[in-house]
This record gives structure tokens, sequence and C-alpha cells, in this order.
């Protein structure tokens, strides 16, 4: 098949062209030069916005807005880079292989710390009531049972943070256990080959964890609400020159979430077919685990005097408290993850 803007011309068999079938074809080509011209032109103006994904159900209506075509219904055209873990995602960021990220605000604190890129909250997908977990071994059924024992932990992410809260709610210090960086997609073998004792970890990894015989949670985040919420920070760079994208993908995610509730079934059989999980794991995870924050939510943590730039603070303190981060000191404010 010929390429865009190709065009054959085969002189008739016998017969001769005249001059004005000639300048005809050429100002013919010519408009189609110039039409490829600008689509290029266009093309090169207006890229697509990146934005780096990884498995978790609250985001999954990013890929859920991209198969139903809400994106191109609201003018914005999207790469979702599809990667492994939410410390993979924070990668692609900083080496500018994306425009944002879905994570944390963990992550996104980690990725304003190591310099280069100023993240900006975008939009705020959920919470997280239970879905993030730490699951133990044979003989383990409590978080005290954890002590000098090997915990899996994602480097530089949120599970140091899922971690140092349940030691601290359950009288125990991150000294008590051994810390092992461990990526999300090792750790099931891990625990199977005995080499972790417990791991940090959340769905859709989680749900083939617990499945392992002599695995049990002991520990989630419906002990400590409010605490770990999961954004999309795009550059800020990006949501200077580009606000009409943002604004669209806004849309269109938000629009997603709005369809699975119309059409649960099969937004859920979509987004559970992607994430490898069965339909009932899936909507498990988010109406047992997660809570998500519509439209009409935003104000309440972006807004004036929302509760974002709180959360962070805090998140950011125990960062610091916990050794993630190089600076000792907080800064005065976290503007830097709260979309302005």
């Amino acid at each position: 098949m010929a390429n865009r803007g190709e065009q054959s011309c085969v002189r008739p068999r016998g017969a001769s062209v005249r001059l004005t079938s000639i300048v005809a074809v050429i100002a013919a080509c010519l408009v189609l030069l110039g039409f490829v011209g600008v689509y290029r032109a266009s093309a090169v103006d207006d890229p697509p916005l990146r934005i780096a994904i990884n498995p978790w159900p609250g985001y999954e209506f990013a890929t859920l807005a991209q198969q139903k075509g809400f994106f191109a219904d609201e003018g914005v055209r999207v790469e979702l880079l599809e990667l492994s873990s939410l410390g993979d995602s924070r990668r692609a960021y900083e080496r500018r292989q994306v425009d944002g990220f879905f994570a944390t605000l963990v992550e996104v604190i980690v990725a304003e710390e190591n310099g280069g890129r100023s993240p900006r909250v975008a939009l705020v997908a959920d919470w997280s009531d239970g879905a993030d977990v730490i699951i133990a071994g044979k003989g383990m059924t409590r978080v005290s049972d954890l002590r000098g024992r090997r915990v899996g932990v994602e480097s530089d992410s949120l599970n140091a943070i899922v971690l140092a809260r349940a030691m601290e709610r359950h009288g125990l210090e991150l000294g008590d256990v051994v810390v092992v960086p461990c990526a999300q997609l090792n750790m099931r073998a891990a625990m199977e080959l005995g080499e972790l004792d417990a791991v940090v970890t959340y769905p859709p990894i989680s749900t083939s964890i617990d499945a392992l015989p002599d695995t049990q949670v002991v520990f989630t985040t419906r002990e400590s609400p409010n605490e770990i919420v999961d954004v999309l920070a795009v550059d800020g760079d990006v949501i200077g020159s580009r606000p009409e994208a943002i604004a669209g993908f806004r849309r269109a995610f938000f629009r997603a979430q709005e369809y699975a509730k119309e059409h649960p079934a099969e937004a859920i059989a979509i987004m559970a077919a992607r994430q490898r999980i069965s339909p009932a794991e899936f909507e498990a995870a988010l109406n047992d685990g997660i809570k998500l924050v519509g439209h009409t939510e935003q104000d309440r943590f972006l807004g004036p005097g929302g509760s974002l730039r709180e959360t962070a603070r805090r998140t950011r303190d125990s960062m610091v408290a916990i050794g993630m981060l190089r600076d000792p000191l907080p800064k005065a404010d976290v503007t830097v993850v709260i979309g302005e």
C-alpha cells in the first residue's frame, strides 16, 4: 500500500497528455504536498501527551478512556507508556521519556527531590483504603511477628511509608525488620523461594501473592487512612505550555470513571483483562480497598485550602524521618506537588 501522500501518475497507453492535464496534476500534487506539510508541522507542534502508568486499579481509567476513544473526543492525543512499577514510572519521568506519570505523592516528592523537573499534580485519582498491604508468610499473623524478618520493599516508593506506618502503629521501628529492596514483579517468586518473609505490595500483584499457601495480610492502609493518595503528576512546563491538553486529559479520565459507573460489567471486564486478573478480583480491589476521587471532588484536594497540600507536607516529613530524602529540613511549602 502506498504511503500517505504518494500518488502514481501513469500516462495512458497510446494517448498524448494535454498540457492542461499536466497542469492539473501538478496543481493537485502541490495541494497534496501542502496538506502533508501542514499535517507534519501540526504533529510536531502538538505532540501526544506522554504519560507513564503502572498496574493499579485506580489508574486504569486512563486506559479505559484510551480504549473508548474519550481522549480523541476531548481533542487530546495521549500515549500511555505502560511500566511495571511506581518506581519505573518515576524514573521514566525523571529521564524525560514522558511528560507526566501516575503515582503516589511519595514518588512525586522523590522526583522533585532528584531535581531537573518540577512535577505538579494535575488530578487526584484515588486514595488507598486498604489496598496497600503487608503480606507475611507462614506463622506470621501480626505486624509484631515481623521483628527480625526480611521484608521486601520497592525502592524509593510508597512501600517504605506503608512499612513505617505499620511499624509505628504496632510499637516497632523500621530497624526492627530487615528491609530488602525488591521489585514488585519479583515479590511473588521471592516469597515462594523463601527469600523473603513478607512483602509490601498492592493490586494486582498483591492478589497473586495473597493466593499463595500459608500467606496472610497483616497490615492494610485501612489502619492508616487518607495517607496514600494517588495522583497524575505532570511537568510544570508542560502544564504551562499545554493547558488545553491537560484539561482534555482530565475530562476524558473522569468521563471514564462515569462510564464505569454506567456500564460496570463492560468496564470492569476491560480493565481486569488488561491487569491480567479476573473481573471479580478487579472489582474487589476497587470496592474494598480504593476510594475513587471524581471530578466533583477535585477541589476538596486541589482547590484553595484543599487537603492535598497538608497531606504532601506530612508525607514529606515522614520521608525525611525515615531517611528517604537527602534534605533534612522540609521545604516551607510543598507547592511542587500541587497544581496551582
